[in-house]
């Protein structure tokens, strides 16, 4: 019976499996988002293809999210006997939408399972957002900010890009750039030039610096505050340029006598792209060993694994002398070492310390009788 039951379970685990995993084929084309800007009244039609449909499966097409009234389709599900997989979707937005900003509403593909009743089934969701925007009274924008990290020596590009989100066109829009380090000193100023952005309409500003002019690795922040018909918006980004580097951040310190100790070697790679072939040697008195090579990839820690047999070495303190190899590069960091002699119970140890507790609590359990018969004859 009990061979039996764990076929069976098996068997549910197993189909549980290639359910999923045909779910998991289900997909919408195009994927992509759609950006509408808001006009009253607007009537818009999209064409889609639905993937993911099985004998055993069909999709269901619904709307959901704020606006899901406004739309609506040719079809309510896709089934493998439909010729081509393509639906239509059909958008009448109202002539008022009170909040200003993104409204977002979602085409839903989601799959059903037209097994029969007592099987295993599940499903899965695929969205493609429309995102509706109403603009915000007077003079807004939505800004972005990006840069990248680089490696010292490399270009840096800051990129601002710019979107007028509301009701009356930008005159005059400009944006200027500082660059910190980490003490907050700044180390260069950049700006852009002046221009004029329609409503509804959209900018992006460029910005280049080579790294080298920031003096070294380390990490940064640019801080772009951003000018339009006297108004600002502030946006504040961390970067890191890189150098070929890697830190020896710390390693193991005490380590058993007389036994063979795992040696770990936590490091952190200061450089933006992967390095490969990384070990250490370990030097400690006469006696030496060699981790395993690891990669890195860019900014990573991790830990490169030795091992040292103390047998032979006394107690007490040491310096070790860790080297790494990498990119035909080494460095080396002194690190103190302690070996100390574990302390370890054995049998007869065990043994006579539960004695030496029973005895103990014997006298004073004794001393507590005493004690009573005293209080008694005093009475």
């Amino acid at each position: 019976m009990k061979k039996r039951g764990m076929f069976f379970l098996l068997v549910i685990v197993l189909g549980a499996l290639l359910v999923q995993s045909v779910y998991a084929l289900v997909g919408i084309s195009p994927p992509e988002h759609i950006d509408i800007n808001f006009q009253p009244g607007l009537e818009r039609d999209f064409t889609f293809k639905g993937f993911g449909t099985t004998a055993e499966t069909k999709l269901l097409i619904r709307a959901e999210g704020e606006l899901n009234s406004s739309i609506t389709f040719d079809v309510s599900e896709i089934n493998q006997t439909s010729s081509t997989h393509i639906f239509h979707a059909y958008l009448k937005l109202p002539d008022k939408i009170e909040k200003p900003g993104n409204n977002v509403l979602y085409i839903s593909l989601q799959t059903a399972s037209s097994m029969q009743r007592g099987t295993i089934g599940t499903s899965e969701t695929v969205l493609v957002p429309i995102n509706i925007y109403v603009p915000y009274p007077g003079k807004y924008i939505e800004a972005s900010f990006t840069v990248d990290d680089v490696n010292l020596g490399e270009d840096l590009f800051f990129v601002l890009d710019v979107i007028n989100r509301g009701t009356q066109d930008l005159n005059q829009l400009s944006a200027s750039l500082n660059i910190l380090d980490s003490v907050d000193t700044r180390l260069h100023a950049l700006q852009t030039e002046k221009i004029f952005l329609a409503k509804e309409q959209r900018h992006k500003f460029e910005l280049v610096l080579n790294s080298s002019r920031l003096g070294g690795q380390g990490p940064y922040r640019a801080e772009v505050s951003i000018f339009f018909d006297g108004e600002s918006q502030v946006i504040k980004k961390q970067f890191k340029v890189g150098k070929l580097d890697i830190n020896i951040l710390n390693n193991t310190e005490v380590f058993e006598k007389d036994k063979i100790n795992p040696f770990d070697i936590r490091i952190e790679s200061i450089w933006n792209s992967k390095i490969d072939n990384i070990f250490a040697k370990v030097q400690i008195k006469d006696f030496e060993f060699q981790t395993p090579s690891i990669s890195l990839d860019k900014w990573e820690i991790k830990t490169l694994k030795g091992f040292w047999d103390t047998t032979g070495f006394e107690e007490g303190f040491y310096d070790t002398n860790i080297t790494l190899f990498y990119e035909n590069l080494a460095k080396s960091k002194i690190s103190k070492v302690e070996i100390v002699k574990k302390f370890r119970l054995n049998t007869t140890m065990i043994l006579i310390s539960v004695m030496i507790l029973v005895i103990l609590v014997d006298i004073i359990w004794f001393c507590i009788l005493i004690k009573k018969k005293r209080k008694a004859k005093m009475k």
